[in-house]
């Protein structure tokens, strides 16, 4: 487990500028350019391996359902939203992830919109849903404590983090696995 796989999304994230350097510059392109420095850095980041394979852009599809659904339960103000949100990544964290609704959800999507099936590992994706769980679970908490201040500012991470993965499939999972998880396995010999 301690062997490294590159994560694909740092590779995938490198090639967008790299196709079109003559882009126009649009409003807020230089957030979007500060934001590729800093993932460009992150080349060698490891990430959980596995033989599970996924289609990626069900994955994809899955982190903007997760943007929807929390700014709806941000607007509506609604914690049981967010422990069903905790309980749709707790299925895709700990559990082959049939029971989840969203991952059901996204394969109709790109069933619908026929996107093509690219398989990808599952352990990141399932190592970054178990995040989303305690994310989900402490915005939940908070909400019910009438928190909300605090509720934004875990939910805008949680978005940020699904907003990555969605749009440039960058799977910042592998990032806080590289520096939390990683250093704790032994390597073998």
């Amino acid at each position: 487990m301690a062997v490294g796989l590159i994560c694909a999304g740092a590779s995938n994230f490198n090639n967008i500028f790299a196709k079109s350097p003559s882009v126009p510059t649009p409003k807020g392109f230089l957030f979007s350019l500060q934001i590729y420095y800093v993932m460009s850095k992150f080349d060698s980041i490891t990430c959980p391996i596995s033989t599970d394979r996924i289609n990626e852009n069900a994955a994809r599809t899955v982190a903007f359902l997760v943007i929807l659904l929390t700014l709806g339960g941000l607007y509506f103000n609604s914690w049981p939203l967010f422990l069903l949100l905790g309980l749709d990544f707790g299925f895709r964290a700990f559990g082959p992830g049939q029971f989840s609704l969203l991952r059901q959800t996204a394969r109709w999507f790109t069933q619908l919109l026929n996107l093509p099936e690219k398989p990808t590992d599952a352990a990141p994706k399932r190592f970054a849903a178990g995040i989303g769980w305690v994310f989900s679970l402490v915005i939940a908490g908070l909400l019910a404590l009438h928190w909300f201040s605090a509720a934004v500012i875990v939910a805008g991470v949680l978005v940020f983090c699904a907003f990555l993965e969605g749009a440039w499939g960058y799977c910042l999972g592998c990032v806080v696995y590289a520096a939390l998880v990683r250093p704790f396995l032994k390597e073998k010999s």
